[in-house]
């Protein structure tokens, strides 16, 4: 199982999100942190540690994650617009 930087996980128990922040190079361990509290400090945990809840079902990976916005394409075309009339000047 692959984890990566950005991805968001849940504690089905407590119903706490986290987000990785860091995964070392031999996938050993990586730190995350906990979204929605002002006061969370990274944790570090054993990759497979990790692997071993989700497969309980203790743990999940969340597949959407609601903390990205995504820009409207009216904003893209515009800034696409401006980016243009300046290189072709």
């Amino acid at each position: 199982m692959n984890f990566y930087v950005n991805e968001i996980i849940q504690d089905n128990s407590s119903e706490k999100q986290y987000r990785i922040v860091w995964v070392d190079s031999g996938n050993l361990i990586l730190y995350l942190i906990e979204l929605n509290n002002k006061n969370a400090f990274p944790e570090k945990k054993p990759i497979s540690k990790l692997e071993e809840l989700i497969v309980l079902d203790q743990w999940r990976k969340i597949k959407e994650d609601k903390y990205i916005k995504n820009y409207s394409s009216e904003y893209e075309i515009k800034h696409y617009s401006v980016r243009d009339s300046i290189c072709l000047k």
